[in-house]
C-alpha cells in the first residue's frame, strides 16, 4: 500500500468506470459514529450516555441500520470507595445486512440488473 492508496482511502470518490455504475470506494475502510453526552453534578459525580455505531458500508454511514450499535450509560462516583462507578451497555445487531448481497457489476452479463443489499430497513 502506497501513499496514494492511503489518500484514496481517506478521500474516496466514485470508483465506477462507466456512467451509471454503482459507487464503489477504494479499499475496505471501516468507520464509526461516536456520540457522548456528559453531565457533571454539583457533588462532582458524572453521568454519561453514549452511542457507537460502527459501519462498513453506506447503510451504516446513513444510519439505515435502525438502532443497531453500542448504547451505554456510565456513572462515576464523586468519591473513591469500594465501587467507583458502573457501566450499563446494550449491543443491538438486529438490523444488520442479511445473507443476500448482489451487485450486477460483480457479475457481467447477468439478467438480474437490480442490486440487493441485505436486510436493512429504512426508518422513515
Amino acid at each position: 500500500m502506497g501513499f496514494k492508496d492511503l489518500i484514496k482511502a481517506f478521500f474516496p470518490k466514485d470508483g465506477g468506470d462507466n456512467p451509471g455504475d454503482a459507487s464503489y470506494y477504494y479499499g475496505n475502510t471501516l468507520g464509526s459514529w461516536d456520540f457522548v453526552a456528559r453531565y457533571r453534578f454539583s457533588n462532582k459525580a458524572e453521568l454519561k450516555a453514549y452511542v457507537q455505531k460502527p459501519f462498513e458500508d453506506g447503510s451504516g454511514i446513513g444510519w439505515l441500520n435502525g438502532f443497531d450499535g453500542i448504547w451505554g450509560l456510565e456513572y462515576v462516583a464523586p468519591k473513591k470507595s469500594v465501587v467507583n462507578g458502573a457501566v450499563v451497555e446494550m449491543i443491538l445487531t438486529t438490523n444488520q445486512s442479511g445473507p443476500l448481497h448482489w451487485a450486477p457489476h460483480d457479475n457481467p452479463g447477468t439478467y438480474y440488473l437490480v442490486q440487493a443489499t441485505g436486510g436493512e430497513r429504512r426508518l422513515l
